[in-house]
């Protein structure tokens, strides 16, 4: 029973969304965002030499007024944190304790 279930669900169409809606409503919920956090993962690739380097850290956004912060904490593979206010932007490396 529970393997039919599963098809029923998979089979369903998915409704149909107005793009023009959808960002109506983002731009609605914009209005009231604050903050957020989340964990991240940047991979960068380069074709020439079929590579791929991989960094993992953790991203916070606040809004307060007119102002909006970022800060983007990278912990693997090398420490650094990088820090956005308005059009500043601040680069810190702990090993080098510089910013």
């Amino acid at each position: 029973m529970p393997l039919l279930l599963c098809t029923r669900l998979l089979a369903a169409k998915p409704p149909s969304v107005d793009l023009e809606a959808v960002l109506t409503r983002m731009d609605q919920a914009a209005a009231a965002f604050r903050d957020m956090t989340a964990r991240l993962t940047k991979i960068a690739y380069t074709a020439v030499l079929k590579e791929s380097n991989q960094e993992q850290g953790t991203i916070w956004m606040k809004r307060a007024d007119s102002r909006a912060m970022m800060k983007v904490e990278f912990q693997a593979p090398d420490l650094r944190s990088v820090a956005f206010e308005g059009t500043t932007a601040q680069i810190y490396y702990p090993k080098m304790q510089t910013v």
